[in-house]
């Protein structure tokens, strides 16, 4: 279900809340029928509290119900009903907002949260069941007062506090219903808000002879892990995109770039422009690296679930200096011999401590983008720029700031724990051990387990389990905590 339907939800249960209120309040439960009469010099009409009277001078007196007890059963009922209906829409409100997906208060669990906004919708539900009942019942007994011919009393026919409460109790129960049906991100088949997947951050391993770079490749719908091994050569590949209008294009000899610790990888390229095609219009080039914390389908109220990390923008044509001196790349200098005159190079360095391109693996049944850092080059045309920014006249390249990992090994983690029982003198020993510091995606993980069992205890099995821990800082530290492997002995 998307945040729209359930932010509807919500505001639906808020209005319904309010008008129940506004019926309890409504003097005109009931009021006196004028059928057959030719004079009407004095109008009755009643709620749950108090029965008034108004005269043809628009003067109206009122009397409070002096004793709940001898009221009519169908009277002290609706009042309860009523004031039941009202602390249930309460309750709905504030369960309800703390399971909302676009209010980040209370569990970020996606899950969790599925599951308050369902047991807020279930309380808006049976508030609106019981203002319904209350209403209906006590409609029903004026209708058969009104049609009783051995009545002997003043005639009543329905009044306003009635049909304000059963549109209340009726929008109740529609925006509980749209806040139940949250409870399908809970059911394991329609899971799309969790991040049960693995986190991987793309890595370069140092080779003398090669480079080999373990990337995350799209192969669908989902995100799969492979790894490549080969030789890039810049002469061979090079990456290029045109925009809609063929008034800009651009070229670019890589699109991984390593951060060595020390020092990053240059963004370099060669932007291809048609100068009647732009008409006398710039054209800017833009290094971005966006965090997006939030899928698509959670941007609503005017609330963006991203965030630009860093953003830098060029003017490349007209040029602002010599073509010749911001060519700072072999790559650069062969595209603009082939490509000609009207090719412009361009030259981003990313800033210390930005962050490395790091993706949240989405579920099989996930849709949108994933939860990333997100690097991308873009190219566009505009009379300045500040300007907007036709989607014909803009072309993007994503990009990747991978990590790079030495060869070198540093100590292999170890650690020790000591397990006293109550019926056991002597305690517990056991050491893990890993025989080595540094993994790579496919690689093999060798576990040494030794036990040292100094107890009357009996050991039965010994349980192994790999878990990746993702946190994720913005506003607040949210941890995912995902099991990759698991080995019972048992």
């Amino acid at each position: 279900m998307s945040t729209a339907m359930e932010a509807v939800g919500f505001f639906m249960c808020i209005v319904g809340f309010l008008i129940t209120g506004s019926s309890l309040a409504n003097d005109y439960w009931k009021i006196s029928t004028v059928s057959g009469s030719v004079i009407i010099s004095q109008r009755q009409f009643e709620n749950l509290w108090h029965a008034c009277a108004e005269n043809s001078a628009g003067i109206a007196e009122c009397r409070d119900f002096e004793s709940m007890l001898s009221l009519p059963t169908h009277v002290q009922a609706c009042r309860a009903l009523m004031i039941i209906a009202l602390l249930f829409c309460l309750g709905c409100m504030i369960v309800s907002l703390l399971g909302l997906k676009c209010i980040k208060i209370g569990s970020t669990a996606d899950e969790t949260k599925a599951k308050v906004a369902m047991a807020g919708g279930i309380l808006s539900i049976l508030g609106g069941l019981c203002c319904i009942i209350a209403c209906a019942w006590y409609a029903f007994q004026v209708v058969q007062d009104f049609n009783n011919p051995l009545y002997g009393g003043v005639k009543f026919e329905l009044g306003t506090g009635l049909y304000l409460g059963w549109g209340g109790g009726s929008l109740c129960i529609l925006g509980g219903g749209l806040l139940c049906s949250s409870c399908k991100r809970a059911s394991p088949g329609g899971k799309k808000g969790s991040y049960p997947g693995k986190v991987y951050t793309a890595t370069a391993r140092s080779d003398p002879e090669s480079t080999k770079a373990y990337n995350l490749c799209s192969t669908g719908p989902s995100e799969q892990l492979v790894s490549i091994s080969t030789i890039m050569s810049p002469k061979n590949i090079i990456f290029k995109k045109t925009c809609k209008d063929k008034s800009v294009g651009v070229f670019m000899g890589k699109r991984d770039f390593v951060d060595r610790g020390d020092s990053v990888d240059p963004v370099d390229g060669v932007v291809l422009v048609d100068p009647e095609a732009l008409a006398g219009r710039k054209v800017f080039v833009t290094l971005c690296c966006t965090f997006r914390y939030g899928r698509d389908d959670m941007d609503v109220m005017g609330m963006a679930f991203r965030r630009e990390l860093y953003l830098s923008t060029r003017q490349v044509y007209p040029p602002l200096q010599d073509r010749e001196k911001g060519v700072h790349t072999k790559v650069q200098a062969k595209l603009l011999r082939k490509l000609g005159n009207n090719a412009y190079p361009f030259f981003f360095e990313f800033p210390d401590n930005l962050p490395c391109s790091v993706a949240l693996q989405p579920a099989p049944n996930d849709v949108g983008k994933q939860c990333a850092v997100e690097f991308e080059i873009k190219a566009f045309s505009a009379e300045s720029q500040d300007a907007k920014v036709r989607k014909r006249s803009m072309v993007k390249l994503m990009l990747r700031k991978v990590q790079y990992a030495p060869d070198s090994q540093g100590v292999p983690p170890s650690v020790e724990t000591t397990k006293d029982f109550v019926m056991s003198d002597k305690p517990l020993h056991v050491k893990v051990t890993l025989d080595k510091e540094l993994y790579y995606h496919g690689e093999t993980i060798n576990v040494h387990v030794s036990i040292t069992n100094n107890s009357n205890k009996n050991i039965k099995n010994i349980v192994l389990s790999v878990d990746q821990v993702a946190t994720v800082v913005l506003y607040s530290n949210d941890s995912y905590v995902k099991c990759v492997d698991f080995e019972d002995s048992g």
